[in-house]
């Protein structure tokens, strides 16, 4: 499988960069405006639960996409009340196929919540959110997965349409090839997501085993 690439121009007159010691999420990330970028070290005094409570309140009702390895029951309930309120009006969710294996009752939790048709599995270690509505096309990028982690973290929100669809596609892509309700799904293959082919690639799940680098006994004599 080529690999999957956005590139954008530089946003260095919008970012923002901020290390949150104490406080919590609302005081991370700070009040949004359009085409901000803010990057937080935090932590862990704060959850991506948290993060994405204070964005859809922020941004108001929108369409949510989460990629995260692994959840927890509280967080999974806290989600599914943002959608009874209204403040998510569809929430679609990408795990690992581990998942299953590791917390069978999160995934139950899960399933009994959002049900299948909002569910897709995939091997996956990759955390995201996308949020979007009429106004706002919120990228998110973290370390974080949906469940408390008191840690060093990172998050990273983006108002960047281009961004965010290149992430919306990406879901969509595994919505479309990964079967529903299959909780041990391989890989996807994201046919639908242009790719970059660049010389000497590899193929999904596989691992580059010869470096080209000079060894380190060469190096030394030198």
């Amino acid at each position: 499988m080529q690999a999957q690439v956005w590139r954008r121009a530089s946003m260095s007159g919008h970012r923002m960069t901020r290390a949150a010691k104490t406080g919590n999420a609302a005081d991370a990330l700070g009040v949004l405006e359009p085409g901000c970028e803010v990057y937080v070290l935090t932590f862990g005094q704060f959850s991506l639960i948290d993060a994405l409570h204070y964005l859809v309140e922020q941004t108001g009702p929108a369409d949510v996409d989460v990629s995260v390895w692994t959840a927890a029951h509280a967080d999974l309930t806290r989600s599914a009340s943002l959608l009874e309120q209204s403040a998510i009006r569809r929430m679609r969710w990408v795990v690992d196929r581990s998942f299953e294996a590791r917390q069978p009752s999160f995934v139950a939790r899960m399933r009994s919540l959002f049900g299948d048709a909002c569910i897709r599995v995939t091997a996956s270690h990759c955390k995201f959110l996308a949020i979007r509505n009429e106004r706002w096309n919120l990228a998110v990028r973290t370390s974080m997965n949906l469940n408390e982690n008191p840690r060093l973290e990172n998050l990273e929100v983006s108002d960047d349409a281009g961004l965010c669809g290149f992430l919306t596609g990406v879901v969509d892509a595994i919505f479309e090839e990964a079967p529903e309700g299959d909780f041990r799904a391989e890989m996807t293959a994201l046919e639908s997501v242009p790719g970059v082919r660049p010389a000497g690639s590899i193929s999904t799940g596989e691992v580059q085993r010869r470096l080209t680098y000079p060894s380190a006994k060469s190096l030394r004599g030198r």
